[in-house]
């Protein structure tokens, strides 16, 4: 049998006695922002101070590369774009491919990475499929998040292009439609924002100390199947904080395009202070129950977060079974009755 790096690390921690070799069981994350919005969109996040969590930018401009204040910086394809913006993705999918050699190197001894940026510009959009494919060369566990434009600026049908193409080098993308941002979610909403609420969502429930050791194992399993997600939000206080932020997720518009009685896979993140109750989580599985078909696989990760106050966070990110680019259903978990038994949920 053939191990993946997670697998074999975490025998490792086994043959060693678990606690002692702990460290070993903590994947690997690193974030890499393509273009300029992915480049914002890391920048913003970096100062947050997130543990374990190495965040990279990577452009062809090298102005706008200096002006960012993360960690690793990668300037791509200078011989191609001599330093400047690149204004068509062609032009960005030379630049990646310039500097591939640069790119593995960056992304060696990762267990997850996230590939973030904006479609229907130059870098990101021709860029992100080419380091996708790199990542998943090295047996690296790869989602890609990435913001689609507006239907009013003329970028749709190239982004939905390079959605498409990033689709088949990806285990999953995770989509945030601009469109849902500017008329269905209030003004308090914005790309850049969204493409860190996603990162965080996943990568929490995998590195925090408070998940146990093989939730990665488990995310890594549900989220390979090619699926394209979309995510959810809400956030409550009070005695019913777990139902009112889960239905506020769900019912995000940001999930109104995902069939609610068809959803296939559903990953959630609850982060509340330590006063988190059980029976909170089981209001969580309950209420996402209801509106997932049976065959459905529920994981929910917890996050402790003191900062939550008396509040409740729920990300939901729901796999669209509709969506599988193969003409059909992706699952068949999507024939089931809206009355049949609640899905499995794997508690993490």
């Amino acid at each position: 049998m053939v191990l993946n790096k997670w697998q074999s690390r975490s025998a490792a921690l086994e043959e060693n006695g678990g606690a002692e070799g702990a460290t070993f069981a903590v994947p690997k994350v690193k974030v890499i922002g393509v273009g300029g919005c992915g480049g914002n969109a890391v920048e913003r996040m970096a100062p947050e101070g997130v543990e374990r969590i190495e965040f990279i930018a990577a452009d062809t401009d090298r102005r706008a590369l200096e002006s960012l204040r993360v960690q690793t910086k990668l300037q791509i394809g200078a011989t191609t774009t001599s330093g400047l913006a690149a204004l068509d993705p062609e032009i960005g999918r030379l630049a990646a491919q310039e500097d591939r050699d640069v790119i593995q190197h960056t992304l060696a001894d990762t267990d997850m990475v996230f590939v973030i940026a904006g479609m229907g510009g130059g870098t990101g959009t021709g860029a992100v499929p080419t380091v996708a494919r790199i990542a998943r060369n090295m047996d690296i566990h790869t989602v890609a998040v990435a913001t689609e434009p507006v239907y009013f600026e003329n970028r749709h049908d190239v982004a939905k292009s390079a959605m498409a193409e990033i689709r088949e080098q990806v285990d999953s993308l995770i989509a945030i439609p601009n469109h849902r941002l500017v008329y269905g979610d209030g003004g308090d909403a914005d790309p850049i924002d969204m493409l860190r609420r996603a990162v965080h969502g996943i990568a929490d429930i995998v590195i925090r100390p408070s998940t146990v050791h093989d939730t990665f194992a488990d995310v890594r399993t549900v989220m390979s199947r090619g699926l394209l997600w979309m995510m959810g939000t809400g956030r409550a206080a009070g005695e019913d904080r777990a139902r009112l932020a889960t239905e506020a997720a769900i019912h995000s518009p940001r999930l109104r395009n995902v069939g609610l009685g068809h959803l296939c896979d559903v990953v959630v993140n609850v982060t509340a202070a330590h006063d988190l109750r059980l029976r909170e989580l089981r209001v969580v599985r309950t209420t996402i129950g209801e509106v997932t078909a049976k065959d459905s696989t529920i994981l929910i990760g917890v996050v402790h977060d003191r900062n939550m106050g008396t509040s409740m966070r729920v990300t939901v990110f729901a796999a669209d079974s509709g969506a599988t680019g193969s003409g059909g259903s992706g699952c068949a978990c999507c024939a089931a009755s809206p009355n049949d038994p609640l899905p499995t949920t794997h508690w993490r």
